[in-house]
C-alpha cells in the first residue's frame, strides 16, 4: 500500500499544510527578516528526519512535493543519490540540459518590475536544486512546475546553491546518500488575513549518511535562507515596489584575486575561498575598485 506523502507532510507543518513551517522557528526567523543576515542556523544545525521519513524517502525513485496554493509552493523532500545527480558542469560527457520553465510562481514580477539599476532581481528558484535531482517526470506541466519553484532573489539563489553544492560534492565523491527537505516560509499577514505572495525564505535540512549507514553529523545541516537582495527593498506581500537603498557607509569589499572580482562579505560566492585567494579592501570604494580594473560581482552588487 502506497503512503500518501501529503498526509505525511502535515505532521511537520503549521495550520496550512502547503505553506507552513515549524512553529518553534518562526520567532527566530522573523527576528532577522529586516537585517542584512543572509541565513541563520536552526536547531543547532541538526536536521529533523524521523525513522519513517528515512524509510519512505530512501525507497522512492522521485521526489515528493505538496500541492500549490494560489501559485505558492509547499515542502519538497528528496533522497539524493549518485544516480539522481546531473553530470558535473565541466564533465566532457555531460548532456544534462535544464529545460526552460516558463511558469510564473506567486509574486513573480513583470520584466519591467524586476529591474533595478539594469539588474534583474528575481529568479525562478528550485526547491530541490536541478543538479541534485535530474530525474524528471513532469515535462512542462504548469501545476507540477509550480510545485517545485518559487520567486527568489539572485542573492538568495546563490546562498541556496552554496548548500546544494555541499550535498552534490558529498554524494558525487562518496556515493553515499543524503536526505533533503526544503520548506518555504510565506509569512501570514494578520491584518489582511492572507499569506504574502513572496516567500520570506526557505528552511534547508540535509542529513548526510556515511558508508555504514549512520548519519555524518559533521556534514549535516539545518539552515534558513532569507529571500533578500543587498541594498534592495521590496514588498513581500505583493512582490512589487523594488527600491534601491543607498548604503549609509561604503561596504568593506572582498577581492577575488583569481577572477579579479569584488564582493560584499556576505556574498556566498566567497564563503569557500581560502585566504590565499581573497583579501579585504576596507579602504577602497566601489568606484575605486572598478577604476583599478576589478569587476563587481553580478550577484551581490546593486549596480549603478
Amino acid at each position: 500500500m502506497c503512503v500518501n506523502m501529503n498526509d505525511k507532510l502535515r505532521n511537520y507543518l503549521d495550520e496550512d499544510e502547503n505553506i507552513g513551517i515549524r512553529k518553534e522557528y518562526i520567532g527566530l526567523i522573523n527576528e532577522h527578516l529586516k537585517d542584512d543576515i543572509p541565513c541563520i542556523v536552526l536547531n543547532n544545525n541538526k536536521p529533523i528526519f524521523t525513522e519513517d521519513d528515512k524509510k519512505i524517502l530512501e525507497g522512492r525513485s522521485d521526489y515528493p512535493f505538496t500541492d500549490i496554493d494560489l501559485r505558492r509552493c509547499g515542502v519538497a523532500f528528496a533522497c539524493i543519490r549518485d544516480n539522481t545527480l546531473s553530470k558535473p558542469l565541466n564533465s566532457p560527457d555531460s548532456s544534462d540540459k535544464r529545460p526552460k520553465i516558463h511558469s510564473k510562481p506567486s509574486g513573480f514580477p513583470k520584466l519591467k518590475e524586476n529591474i533595478v539599476n539594469d539588474r534583474l532581481i528575481f529568479q525562478r528558484c528550485h526547491l530541490i536544486g536541478y543538479r541534485l535531482y535530474k530525474i524528471r517526470n513532469d515535462k512542462s506541466k504548469e501545476n507540477v512546475n509550480l510545485k517545485k519553484i518559487f520567486t527568489g532573489t539572485r542573492f538568495m539563489n546563490n546562498v541556496m546553491y552554496y548548500y546544494e553544492k555541499k550535498i552534490y560534492e558529498y554524494v558525487y565523491e562518496t556515493k553515499n546518500h543524503v536526505l533533503y527537505r526544503v520548506t518555504p516560509y510565506f509569512k501570514y499577514n494578520d491584518k489582511l488575513a492572507k499569506y504574502d505572495k513572496l516567500v520570506s525564505g526557505v528552511q534547508m535540512e540535509a542529513m548526510f549518511f556515511n558508508e555504514s549507514g549512520n548519519e555524518d553529523i559533521d556534514s549535516s545541516f539545518n539552515v534558513f535562507v532569507y529571500n533578500k537582495q543587498p541594498y534592495i527593498e521590496f514588498d513581500y506581500e505583493t512582490g512589487k515596489n523594488l527600491t534601491y537603498i543607498m548604503p549609509i557607509m561604503e561596504c568593506n569589499y572582498v577581492i577575488d584575486k583569481k577572477k579579479r572580482k569584488f564582493h560584499i562579505k556576505d556574498c556566498a560566492s566567497v564563503w569557500d575561498f581560502d585566504n590565499d585567494r581573497m583579501y579585504d579592501f576596507p579602504e577602497k570604494t566601489r568606484k575605486d575598485l572598478i577604476y583599478d580594473g576589478y569587476l563587481p560581482c553580478a550577484i551581490c552588487d546593486p549596480g549603478d
